[in-house]
C-alpha cells in the first residue's frame, strides 16, 4: 500500500509492507502526531498496538 508522509511543507511517498502490523497501521490512517529525532532518526508514536511478527527487525536500513 502506498502512503504519503507530510512533515510541514515536506511531503514524501512511502510504501507499507504486506504484514499484519502494516495492515493495522493502514487501518488507522490518517495519523497526525508530533515527532522526535535522535541523530539522523525520526520517531513518533502512533495509535496502533501489535505483537512482533516474523518480519520484525531491531536494526533497519536507511529508508526502511
Amino acid at each position: 500500500m502506498k502512503i504519503k508522509i507530510r512533515i510541514g511543507e515536506l511531503s514524501m511517498d512511502a510504501e507499507l509492507n504486506e504484514t499484519p502490523t502494516a495492515k493495522k497501521i493502514a487501518a488507522a490512517l490518517p495519523i497526525s502526531t508530533g515527532f522526535n529525532t535522535w541523530g539522523d532518526e525520526i520517531y513518533f508514536a502512533i495509535p496502533v498496538s501489535a505483537t512482533l511478527d516474523e518480519s520484525a527487525k531491531e536494526v533497519v536500513e536507511v529508508g526502511d
